[in-house]
């Protein structure tokens, strides 16, 4: 079982649209979960409240054998796990929303979580290479790659005006 882990600058960038987005991408063989604080509103993915939820939760799917991916929306797990493949979403001015500033500023755990990404998502991000930086981890099936391509890259239209 692979792990990707899904991480950003700040909240509202698209970090669980994209990771749900990964998800349908690779079907039933994939398992989307947040770390983080916050409460439970029946969304479809797994809201875990530790890393230590999280590092349980991976044992018993990898025990399970029952998956390929593992896909994990959190900064902070990246304190103490190494991921196979991580995906940073960088922030930047987003269109106000009602009693919120303009531009919030990044979160602690986000120049940790940068640093430690395999593709960074902003609003210049170049592309051009991507299905070569997907494939060289060996970390997604060569058959999977052209979609999850087409996936990152309409992600990353699609949220132009909020990174």
């Amino acid at each position: 079982m692979r792990t990707i882990v899904i991480a950003g600058a700040q909240r509202s960038l698209g970090k669980t649209t994209l990771g749900r987005k990964l998800k349908a991408q690779l079907g039933e063989r994939a398992e989307l979960v947040k770390v983080g604080h916050g409460r439970e509103k029946g969304k479809e993915e797994l809201l875990l409240h530790s890393t230590e939820a999280a590092f349980r939760l991976i044992a018993d799917r990898r025990c399970q054998a029952s998956l390929d991916y593992f896909i994990i929306e959190s900064n902070t797990i990246l304190k103490s796990f190494t991921p196979d493949f991580c995906i940073f979403i960088e922030g930047g001015s987003r269109p106000q929303q009602r009693g919120q500033a303009a531009k919030e500023p990044p979160k602690k755990s986000a120049q940790y979580a940068r640093e430690c990404a395999n593709l960074i998502i902003s609003r210049d991000s170049d592309l051009s290479r991507l299905g070569e930086l997907l494939a060289s981890g060996r970390v997604f099936e060569d058959s999977d790659i052209p979609a999850l391509c087409s996936l990152i890259e309409s992600f990353c239209k699609a949220q132009r005006d909020y990174l």
